[in-house]
């Protein structure tokens, strides 16, 4: 691999920042340069779409992408939003899926990516800077899964409580109506009693 890239000091400044590098030495680091190439994005543009084979690992550089996921016939969720030095379709890249989700750009934005192929050849032609960035991905991904976990946790609580609340509600509404038939009952015998005087 060349040492020279077309990445502005800005791009690089962002880069360093990413989990992707983190613990890694200054010149592993600029060996890795000319493998990443720089996308221009216009609003709304995406990385790639739900469902697309993930051939590319991408940093944000500039710019807000949404995460979406389909939920049903043309409706998507938000999922998240990531800013710059975030990684990017790193689950399907390290996978080796498609992607899970849509990622497209709010307003314009910048990112760079390193392609599946350049990555693999990592394994023969640099063995340590692979294992880190397998490392780093992998913490990445396990500090993603605690924090969603912990997002589900709070949901299943708040649902249970939804529940509870519907329950006892329920039970309320039971309750009145059983009032109120006895209230309609007595007016009955009321209206009886005042019929036959």
């Amino acid at each position: 691999m060349s040492d020279e890239h077309n990445l502005s000091d800005a791009t690089l400044s962002v880069m360093a920042d990413c989990d992707l590098f983190q613990n890694f030495e200054e010149g592993s680091l600029i060996g890795l340069l000319p493998s990443f190439k720089e996308h221009k994005f216009k609003a709304a543009e995406e990385l790639f779409h739900e469902g697309d084979e993930s051939d590319e690992l991408f940093i944000i550089i500039d710019g807000t992408v949404r995460v979406t996921k389909n939920v049903g016939e043309d409706e998507d969720t938000l999922v998240t939003k990531l800013g710059p030095s975030r990684l990017c379709g790193e689950m399907a890249f390290m996978s080796a899926n498609v992607r899970t989700t849509t990622c497209s750009f709010e307003d314009k934005g910048l990112a760079v990516s390193l392609p599946r192929t350049v990555f693999e050849e990592l394994k023969s032609e640099s063995p340590e800077v692979y294992a880190q960035m397998l490392r780093n991905v992998g913490a990445v991904l396990s500090a993603r899964l605690s924090s969603t976990t912990g997002e589900l946790c709070e949901f299943i609580s708040c649902a249970r409580n939804a529940a509870k609340q519907q329950t006892v509600a329920a039970q309320e509404l039971e309750s009145c109506q059983q009032h109120i038939e006895k209230v309609v009952e007595a007016l009955g015998s009321s209206q009886a009693i005042v019929e036959e005087e």
